[in-house]
């Protein structure tokens, strides 16, 4: 008996692997004259980053959890102004931020909480990114003692996060010498509190209003990523 075999068409390929991605936003507050570009294991992420503007951004990884290099140069020269290498996590979301000065630069990386604030609160954290200011205390929500939420932030810290009500955070978010309060002496204060909405999470930001060590100082908020 003679058994014909018919070909059958090839099998499709078996789905590939979903990809191992790690989130990161850049924050570039150093202070030089010129655009920076950033480096991710070898690969270009971004050529030409100006002060002050957030970039988000991810890796991808070959498992759930590796050492990434990132390398920050300055734009069109190639100029390596620094170097580090971080751990990082599948679906994991981090901040990585350049601060501080050509010849004393400081690459901070910090992982994010993104998980979503109570109803009708935020959650917020803070950098302070000015070399050249001494530490401040942050109020929110008014100016007594009770409103003071952090004290003796210093260059190139990175606070916990701070769940607290939007309607605080509305009314006012002020920044003051260590020890002093508000009414007493007032550095800066946020001045765009309507455009905090509730459930969100915030990065504020203290540093120069541009690269310029003689420019303002000011409060920026930046969004982060919320889990949905």
């Amino acid at each position: 008996m003679v058994i014909l075999l018919v070909a059958c068409s090839k099998d499709p390929d078996p789905p590939l692997p979903d990809p191992i991605n790690s989130y990161f936003t850049l924050y570039n507050f150093l202070m030089v004259p010129y655009e920076i570009s950033w480096t991710s294991a070898d690969e270009s992420v971004e050529i030409a980053h100006p002060y002050g503007i957030p970039i988000q951004a991810f890796t991808t990884m070959d498992r759930d959890s590796a050492e990434v290099s990132f390398t920050v140069k300055r734009s069109g020269t190639g100029t390596v102004i620094e170097s580090e290498v971080f751990m990082m996590k599948k679906n994991k979301f981090y901040i990585i931020a350049i601060i501080g000065t050509e010849n004393d630069p400081i690459l901070l990386f910090e992982p994010m909480n993104i998980k979503r604030p109570d109803t009708e609160k935020i959650k917020i954290r803070f950098l302070q990114a000015a070399e050249d200011l001494d530490p401040v205390d942050v109020y929110i929500g008014g100016t007594g003692q009770d409103s003071r939420v952090l004290s003796g932030l210093a260059f190139a810290d990175i606070t916990a996060y701070i769940e607290l009500s939007q309607v605080l955070a509305w009314d006012s978010l002020i920044i003051s010498p260590q020890g002093i309060f508000p009414s007493d002496s007032t550095l800066f204060s946020y001045t765009r509190n309507e455009v905090i909405l509730p459930d969100n999470i915030y990065l504020g930001v203290i540093a120069h209003s541009d690269n310029s060590p003689l420019s303002s100082l000011k409060l920026e908020l930046f969004e982060h990523p919320v889990d949905n």
